[in-house]
């Protein structure tokens, strides 16, 4: 009877103990589990980048393209694409596993955070500083373009801002070519700043514009500055402008930004203001900045570029000169084609079209 009695009390016992710790075990893998999703999926200071779409600017069926009035035009063939890289926008974050898998995949980058959007910058001041980019490249385009084509440029000193509390305010505005000052021929920004200087505060002064093609007079106050009274001022920045007959109308995604697309940009213009066809049927992919005087530069994630142009097989890709030591992935069955300025790109593409050798490659 005792060791019934004590088999039965130590069952009894055992069974307590056993229970407790299978819910110890339960909670601690659920708290563990909660902490995994919590590490996996918390946002992390990187930005994924890959390749974007390529965007062909001699027809519409990507929704692009280069539209020129007031100036004869010839027809063109084949595709000219604006390559592009897709990344983190600067209001959006990524979690590790998505890093992970973009690290992992073939022609795709895991960046610091830093390195593609400056600590601190709030995403829409970036959002808005990569659109500016792309509106500049256009307008630098269009004037490598337009001198490459023999059309006549004009640069001129032209506002590219009116304070709003300032004397100039509703009658100069932004895109003005100031001509003249007090009836006075002014061909630079330092002549156009150092005649206003001269003037006293509460003086007059006569600035001679030219907005839309149209000759305009307007006669403002003199104020002082906002930092120093004793400096007078109208109330208007001046940058160095370009004016030209031809108008030049670039339709692209509004969501791709940045100055990469300026070489692009320019032989399409170039393309369509000049006889016969740059491409002449072949698919032509580009990437890279240019100068008003025609010098490309170099640009941003190359490797993501090169991958972009072969989704679209093109048959080769002109990219700046300086971006060749940065290939890493190899040409992905693209002939790579690097050129220094918009003379030399024009002067590769005649040879690849006419099956001319000696074209440069990466």
């Amino acid at each position: 009877m005792d060791d019934i009695d004590r088999s039965g009390e130590t069952a009894g016992e055992d069974e307590f103990p056993r229970r407790s710790h299978g819910i110890t075990t339960i909670v601690s893998t659920f708290l563990f589990l909660a902490l995994v999703a919590v590490v996996m999926l918390a946002p992390i200071d990187f930005i994924v980048r890959g390749p974007g779409p390529a965007v062909d600017l001699l027809g519409d069926a990507d929704g692009a393209s280069v539209i020129i009035t007031d100036a004869d035009t010839y027809e063109t063939d084949g595709e000219l694409l604006v390559t592009t890289a897709k990344q983190t926008s600067a209001g959006d974050s990524e979690n590790l596993p998505t890093a992970l898998i973009h690290f992992l995949a073939p022609h795709h980058d895991v960046l610091p955070r830093e390195v593609v959007y400056p600590e601190g910058q709030p995403a829409d001041e970036a959002v808005e500083q990569n659109r500016q980019r792309m509106t500049s490249s256009q307008e630098i385009a269009i004037v490598a373009a337009l001198r490459q084509a023999g059309v006549e440029v004009a640069q001129m000193p032209m506002v590219s801002a009116v304070r709003s509390s300032g004397p100039s305010y509703q009658q100069l505005e932004v895109g003005d070519y100031i001509v003249s000052v007090d009836e006075h021929p002014v061909m630079d920004t330092t002549a156009v700043v150092e005649r206003i200087r001269n003037k006293t505060v509460g003086d007059r002064v006569i600035i001679g514009v030219l907005r839309n093609g149209e000759a305009a007079q307007f006669t403002i106050p003199v104020a002082g500055s906002t930092n120093d009274g004793r400096i007078p001022t109208i109330g208007i920045t001046v940058d160095m402008g370009y004016n030209y007959k031809p108008v030049v109308d670039i339709e692209i995604d509004p969501s791709i930004g940045g100055s990469s697309a300026g070489l692009a940009f320019a032989l399409a213009i170039y393309d369509e203001l000049t006889p016969g066809a740059l491409t002449d049927g072949q698919t032509v992919a580009v990437t890279g900045t240019v100068t008003a005087e025609g010098t490309v530069g170099s640009i941003g994630a190359i490797n993501e570029k090169i991958a972009a142009a072969s989704d679209r097989s093109a048959d080769l890709l002109l990219l700046p000169a300086a971006n060749c030591s940065d290939i890493v992935d190899g040409s992905d069955g693209v002939r790579l084609v690097p050129v220094s300025t918009l003379e030399e790109a024009i002067e590769a593409l005649f040879n690849s079209v006419n099956g001319l050798e000696g074209l440069p490659s990466c």
